[in-house]
Formats: C-alpha cells, sequence, structure tokens
C-alpha cells in the first residue's frame, strides 16, 4: 500500500433546490464545489497565516456567467437586480454552519440552508451559484448608520462600501469611488472596500428561472475525507 494511501483531502459540496410557490421541490442538484484563485488564496492565508480580516462573513450569489479559476468579483454579470433578489448571508460562524459531526468516519461541517426567492414578478436565468464575501443593503438618504454597516449603490457598480464615520445618509446619493477612497455622505464617511472575493463557484447542472414565488435553496458541506 501506497504511504500516501491515506491522505487527507478537503471535499466541498453544493446542494440546491428549486421549490415550487407551494414549496414543492421540482428540480434539485449536488455537485462538487470549484475554488477561484481568490477562494485558494483566503483558505491558505487564513488557516496557515491566521489574516482573518479577508474574510468576516460568507454570501451566497447567483449568477448567469461562466466563471473560472482565475475569475473575480469584478469579471462576473447576470446577477439578479431587484424582484426580491438578495445575497444570502452564512454566518461565519456556528450560526452559519450549526452542524459539525463525524459522516462516514470523517468530519463534516454543513451550513445552514439559505434561500432566494422570485418576488412580484420572474427572474432571468440563472446557471451558477458562488460564493463571496462581501455585500450590503441599498443606499437610502436620511437614514442612520453605524460604523460597520456596508452599503451598494442604487444603480450597483458592483463594489461594496463601509461605513468608518457614523452618522445620518444625506438627502442625495454621493458619487460613490471605485478607487478605494472614501466618500462623505451626509455625516457619514463610506469606504471603497472593492467587488469582494470570489472565493468559489458551483454550475447548476440546468440553467434556472424563477417564476414569482418559486425559491431556490442553497446548502454547502465541507468533508475532510481519506483519499
Amino acid at each position: 500500500m501506497s504511504k500516501f494511501a491515506d491522505t487527507l483531502r478537503m471535499s466541498i459540496e453544493w446542494y440546491v433546490e428549486h421549490l415550487d410557490r407551494d414549496g414543492k421541490v421540482i428540480w434539485s442538484d449536488k455537485g462538487v464545489n470549484s475554488l477561484a484563485l481568490d477562494g485558494e488564496n483566503f483558505h491558505l492565508t487564513d488557516l496557515y497565516r491566521g489574516q482573518t480580516s479577508q474574510v468576516e462573513r460568507f454570501y451566497i450569489a447567483l449568477v448567469n456567467y461562466t466563471p473560472t479559476k482565475t475569475s473575480v468579483m469584478n469579471d462576473l454579470t447576470g446577477e439578479p437586480n431587484g424582484l426580491g433578489y438578495e445575497r444570502q448571508l452564512i454566518e461565519r460562524d456556528a450560526t452559519g454552519f450549526p452542524t459539525l459531526a463525524l459522516d462516514a468516519g470523517d468530519y463534516q461541517i454543513t451550513s445552514k440552508t439559505v434561500t432566494f426567492t422570485a418576488s412580484g414578478g420572474n427572474w432571468s436565468t440563472v446557471t451558477y451559484a458562488i460564493l463571496t464575501n462581501l455585500w450590503g443593503v441599498t443606499w437610502t438618504a436620511n437614514t442612520s448608520k453605524s460604523i460597520g454597516d456596508w452599503v451598494r449603490p442604487t444603480s450597483p457598480n458592483k463594489h461594496l462600501y463601509k461605513c468608518t464615520t457614523g452618522g445620518t445618509t444625506g438627502s442625495t446619493e454621493p458619487t460613490w469611488p471605485t478607487n478605494g477612497g472614501t466618500v462623505n455622505d451626509g455625516t457619514v464617511t463610506w469606504q471603497d472596500m472593492g467587488t469582494g472575493l470570489l472565493i468559489s463557484y458551483f454550475q447548476l447542472s440546468t440553467p434556472r428561472t424563477l417564476a414569482d414565488g418559486e425559491s431556490l435553496n442553497c446548502t454547502l458541506k465541507v468533508k475532510q475525507t481519506t483519499a
């Protein structure tokens, strides 16, 4: 027997279900996760260098785009906009990943299931689920904000902005920087945090178009396996 026969590896799988408006499963899928270069870098620097600031939390998003290993978030197009769509939060803690247990002799951690639901109309086709690290609420005028809050522009530019000085937003939306700079907004200061990390992606076996009231459920399972 090879001395490498018991090498430990990590396997990450996506589980996706398409539900009709009555909650009945009309399609399901599962498959292996693909790491982008950003994701590889995050895993290595986080585990071995302790640089946890790269990712405070995870979000699952849906796109109509074909990522590759070298893709970054700024490349991606075809993310739904409106009609109830929001990237879905998976906390980087025991809330986001509530189940850690042995599975067939190896440890497996399972995320909570997040749900995307079309509301008020039909979504355009999506072909991939992706894992990223940034998102925020849509900017609104005359709104109280605290340090650490996140927003995105009303006309998305792919960049996300973090509140570094708390206060109240202005009556007019600011001109958002895309060069890493800051912008004043009423008594709030926003820091451009870029477009985020494309950590990983999963191709749906069949492109999905959600009709009004239909949903997609997504779950991640990460398992340490013995080759």
